[in-house]
């Protein structure tokens, strides 16, 4: 019991025969703790902010890879529908043509539709000339 007491002397504000040492010894040891406590965590704090600006960083490259991409691919894209456009202006006459060939076709006889789908007029035809 005598050493508990003697152990609660000394960590108390009272001070106990060569206490003033060890109190001051214990503020110096508590400050280095604290110094370095402080140093750690500023170094732990500095690398965690190193490394998110880095992960913006490379955040940053990858949206420009990726937007340089989009108008790459934006690019094609429209050269496709600007050839897809000259495609359909040039395929929709000849379309359009064969279906009023077509339509002709099954508005006229059998024979008419023959000479009007080879380009021959009935009147002009020796076949009909020879018919009528």
């Amino acid at each position: 019991m005598a050493e508990r007491a003697a152990s609660q002397g000394s960590t108390s504000n009272m001070p106990a025969s060569g206490g003033e040492e060890s109190g001051s010894v214990r503020v110096e040891a508590i400050q280095d703790l604290y110094q370095e406590l402080l140093g750690k965590t500023s170094l732990y704090l500095k690398s965690e902010f190193e490394v998110t600006a880095e992960d913006y960083r490379l955040l940053q490259e990858m949206n420009k890879v990726t937007k340089d991409k989009y108008e790459g691919l934006m690019g094609t894209a429209k050269t496709v529908k600007d050839s897809l456009g000259t495609m359909n202006d040039r395929c929709e006459i000849p379309v359009l043509r064969i279906f009023d060939i077509w339509n002709n076709l099954f508005s006229n006889s059998l024979s008419e539709k023959a000479l009007v789908f080879f380009g021959q007029s009935p009147a002009l035809s020796p076949f009909w000339r020879g018919s009528t």
